[in-house]
């Protein structure tokens, strides 16, 4: 879940991650599933804002309810699968 919010980056999470008991092939697994997403719609904001400010996102935002709908979805349907997997494993 930790790897999809766009928030915390990734260097953070890579030495955490070294410090915890996670297999190398879950994180693996992790990072493919989680990456990619957050990659592609972080790039398509920073496309629509043109570089990045906080003034902006919030115009941008304020400006494009879709795309604020779907980063909101986004989020939402992260939680949902990070507990559903966690409920998995346990």
């Amino acid at each position: 879940m930790l790897r999809a919010v766009p928030l915390i980056p990734y260097r953070i999470l890579d030495i955490s991650f070294g410090l915890s008991k996670l297999s190398l092939k879950k994180y693996i697994l992790i990072v493919i599933l989680a990456s990619l997403p957050r990659i592609f719609w972080v790039q398509f904001i920073l496309a629509g804002i043109k570089g990045f400010s906080m003034n902006a996102a919030i115009a941008y935002f304020n400006e494009n309810h879709v795309v604020f709908f779907l980063s909101l979805s986004y989020f939402v349907i992260t939680l949902v699968v990070a507990f559903r997997v966690k409920k998995k494993f346990q």
